[in-house]
């Protein structure tokens, strides 16, 4: 009876870990030379940044004099967002 009070509280303590909102990190695939060559969010929409700049702030840790220029790319498939 105890063994299964203890695999109880373990259980409900695992499923319970798992339900919290996770704030999981993307997957950022970098080149040899250091460039990221993709990211892929594996988390709700609300985790995706609205902007580029915001994902530079919040992932890459951009500072204030770092800069960056977007380069014209047309998308291949359909709803899907690319910024180069």
């Amino acid at each position: 009876m105890k063994s299964l009070l203890i695999f109880l509280i373990t259980f409900v303590s695992f499923v319970l870990c798992q339900a919290q909102d996770k704030n999981e990190q993307p997957a950022i695939h970098r080149k040899n030379s250091g460039t990221i060559s993709s990211v892929k969010f594996s988390g709700s929409e609300k985790d995706i940044p609205e902007s580029a700049n915001a994902f530079f702030q919040k992932y890459l840790k951009a500072k204030p004099d770092d800069s960056f220029a977007k380069v014209p790319h047309q998308s291949k498939r359909e709803g899907y967002v690319h910024e180069h």
